[in-house]
């Protein structure tokens, strides 16, 4: 449902709010605290590969992509988490190199202040 809502079978219609409901009903759902991260970040990373697929969105479609990062962040660090995600989240972070409205910077902030106090 989370790339579906990224990448419809028909037409073109981006409906990350459809998205961010499909991850707070599996959260209701899932037991798992892995499951839910894996979830977060999976928004983030399709929502990163859309932009470098069709080009800069906009600014509301990046604070969404931000504050899911930061969701995920805080829920990973708060399950204790980090082994588990921080490379996923560094390429994430990368991935974002060169994408407009300040994405980039505001990912690899929330990256260095999750996962690099941590060694």
């Amino acid at each position: 449902m989370i790339y579906e809502s990224f990448y419809p079978k028909r037409g073109f219609k981006l409906s990350l709010s459809q998205a961010r409901k499909a991850i707070s009903d599996f959260k209701k759902l899932s037991s798992l605290p892995v499951h839910v991260a894996d979830a977060m970040i999976y928004f983030v990373e399709c929502g990163v590969l859309f932009t470098n697929d069709f080009g800069d969105i906009d600014e509301p479609f990046y604070n969404s992509m931000e504050g899911m990062f930061k969701d995920a962040c805080v829920f990973i660090q708060k399950n204790n988490l980090e082994k588990l995600f921080k490379e996923r989240c560094k390429k994430v972070m990368e991935d974002t190199s060169g994408i407009g409205w300040g994405f980039h910077d505001c990912l690899s902030d929330l990256f260095y202040q999750f996962f690099e106090t941590e060694e």
